[in-house]
């Protein structure tokens, strides 16, 4: 929820270029990022000594490494990538972001040029959108995986190896959810005769897309090692940063193809490349459900204590 807020109110920013222009709004909004960060470093208190203590004697059980190296983070990144579906995990979500991305930097342009008349009411509906839409998917999404989770763990009387892949399972909302985000982004980019059916398409499409993000760092998360699970989650945000290439290679083709601002280019373009993202993610996540899950690490091996 509190990335959908935080994108709601970038929504509004449309609002403020309007008023004072592109570079006063961007030192405007710089400013309050700014202060924003010294806030979190003034109010957050820091774990304390008792932690720092705590973690201290929990390094000092490791049998080598006391340090980090070069070596053992390599080892790290290769474990976490170790299995085929944590591999999976980390492809579905490159293309996942590709496709929310594009539609975060290329969504406003589109809809100002096809609806110049409702800038202002566009950069309203979107925040609402991003918040309350992209709020709602996340929570039921979370709520969804955690019910797939719960209704196939396992059962009284069955043995681990017999029962359902739970932790599997959560992986098949943002399968849903993509597959049913590709056509209502269509719908709504195509809904070019009227900007309420237009609007109203992209909350459907806020409302089953946004479901993924909960599911999959849970299932990345019980996939890898627990020991290396901040450097999986440190993965899993640089593919977000790389799927930052797909905004910009969609503005490279676009200039291109047009050379001036042209609403039919940029909408096959946002067509072509947001669906494919969509159903690529939707594919990798089915893949990733469908594999073999980790192999639960073996007891401990001695004779147990009698009685």
């Amino acid at each position: 929820t509190g990335v959908a807020l935080g994108g709601a109110l970038a929504s509004l920013s449309i609002l403020l270029d309007n008023q004072v222009g592109w570079k006063q709004s961007l030192l405007i909004i710089g400013g309050v990022g700014f202060a924003a960060a010294a806030l979190v470093g003034l109010l957050v208190e820091g774990d304390g000594k008792d932690a720092e203590l705590s973690i201290e004697k929990e390094e000092s059980k490791d049998d080598d490494s006391k340090t980090l190296s070069l070596s053992s983070f390599g080892k790290d990144i290769a474990n976490a990538f170790s299995t085929d579906r944590a591999r999976w995990i980390f492809l579905a979500s490159f293309f996942r972001f590709s496709s929310g991305l594009c539609i975060g930097v290329w969504s406003a342009p589109y809809f100002r040029m096809t609806f110049p008349d409702n800038t202002e009411s566009y950069a309203v509906a979107q925040a609402f959108i991003t918040a309350v839409a992209g709020s709602a998917s996340g929570l039921v999404g979370g709520a969804a995986a955690d019910y797939l989770s719960t209704s196939l763990g396992t059962k009284d009387g069955e043995t681990a190896n017999e029962s359902k892949d739970e932790n599997g399972s959560r992986l098949w909302v943002p399968v849903v959810g993509s597959l049913l985000a590709a056509p209502t982004w269509y719908f709504a980019i195509h809904s070019s005769e009227s900007f309420q059916v237009a609007m109203t398409w992209l909350t459907i499409e806020y409302l089953v897309a946004e479901c993924w993000f909960g599911p999959t760092i849970s299932t990345l998360l019980s996939t890898v090692p627990s020991r290396i699970g901040g450097t999986a989650q440190g993965l899993f945000t640089l593919t977000g940063a790389m799927a930052n290439l797909a905004p910009t290679i969609l503005g490279y083709f676009y200039g291109k193809a047009s050379g001036v601002e042209e609403s039919s280019e940029l909408l096959m373009l946002l067509s072509a490349v947001v669906c494919f993202g969509y159903v690529s993610s939707a594919f990798c996540f089915a893949m990733g459900a469908r594999s073999q899950p980790p192999v639960p690490p073996s007891p401990p091996s001695g004779k147990l204590k009698e009685s």
